[in-house]
């Protein structure tokens, strides 16, 4: 009786394990950042975008999409807590990000933490992930009204 062959093993017969800690590493990003934006999934763009033809590599991207995607949303349940000031830093965070991407700068979200003068790390991740969702509005939409209100 042969012993039965998972998928798993085959991905790693087939794909360097390097190849494959880099796709689940892209697509786990690319996936949350997408969830992120507002937008729907799109793991399409993300294959096209790094070109990957292989069709096990474009599985494997693909799971790993997915798994970010629907982390972001379970993530989400810690923003109810934010107090006032953090939900305002919030937005200063989106309106920055947005407005970087909209002048063509590149991703520096730390010229508005200096600036802000961000001590608190749990303030710097707020600014952070909300310049990040604002960068990749405009990326994605050319607009700057957040996902919820468009």
């Amino acid at each position: 009786m042969e012993k039965p062959i998972f998928s798993g093993e085959i991905r790693s017969n087939i794909v360097s394990k390097e190849t494959i800690n880099s796709l689940e590493a892209q697509g786990f990003i690319d996936g949350y950042q997408r969830s992120k934006s507002g937008l729907a999934e799109f793991i399409e763009a993300g294959i096209q975008k790094r070109n990957i033809v292989e069709r096990i590599e474009q599985k494997i991207y693909a799971d790993a999409y997915l798994r970010g995607y629907l982390q972001f949303e379970i993530d989400l349940g810690e923003y109810i807590g934010m107090n006032q000031s953090e939900m305002y830093l919030q937005t200063i965070g989106f309106e920055d990000g947005c407005l970087t991407a909209k002048a063509g700068l590149n991703e520096f979200p730390e010229l508005g933490m200096n600036e802000l003068d961000l001590a608190e790390l749990r303030q710097q991740l707020i600014y952070i992930d909300a310049y990040q969702q604002g960068y990749d509005r405009w990326l994605f939409t050319n607009s700057c009204i957040p996902a919820p209100y468009n």
